[in-house]
């Protein structure tokens, strides 16, 4: 079972945001043009969204794991510098999301320690470094193939470059 990604979509009690802005910069935001990788113009830094009573629904509907409850104090966004989540992918399943805040960070040991966690529960892993998709690194479970109709829907989704790595976790706790 794999500790790291929600079982369901709720916020655990006594979770919030507070001061972590982390997903203003990663994720895109057509509805307001915020481009992935940018801060958000409305973002106040240290405090949070400066239009949430009329944020729009992807910032509404977004929940990171930390925030559902998934890993410690410390892998909350804006301590350990990578966000958490999943996405589901036809021809995939569902998909862990590893989401850089800052340059460099999916290339530190905690990145790596997350990212074999979550291969050793079964799930691929795609890192997305703050560059943008072109830099998009899918990691297979062992055994797992990328089949060519996969390839061509992952690029079709706007993933530039596609790396795929057969990884053999290690089994380390966080």
């Amino acid at each position: 079972m794999n500790k790291l990604l929600p079982l369901s979509e709720e916020i655990t009690p006594g979770r919030v945001c507070g001061e972590c802005t982390a997903c203003c910069k990663t994720h895109e935001v057509s509805e307001i043009e915020k481009p992935a990788g940018r801060w958000c113009r409305h973002c106040r830094a240290g405090v949070g969204c400066g239009i949430y009573s009329a944020r729009p629904k992807p910032c509404v509907d977004f929940k990171c794991s930390w925030l559902m409850g998934h890993g410690d104090d410390g892998l909350r966004p804006d301590r350990s510098k990578i966000i958490i989540d999943s996405n589901y992918i036809d021809g995939l399943g569902k998909v862990a999301m590893l989401w850089e805040v800052i340059r460099g960070a999916l290339l530190k040991p905690l990145a790596e320690r997350l990212r074999n966690q979550l291969l050793s529960g079964g799930l691929p892993v795609c890192l997305k470094f703050l560059s943008g998709s072109e830099e998009l690194k899918l990691y297979l479970p062992p055994g797992a193939k990328l089949r060519p109709e996969i390839r061509d829907l992952l690029f079709e989704l706007g993933f530039a470059r596609i790396i795929c790595t057969e990884s053999k976790p290690k089994k380390e706790a966080l």
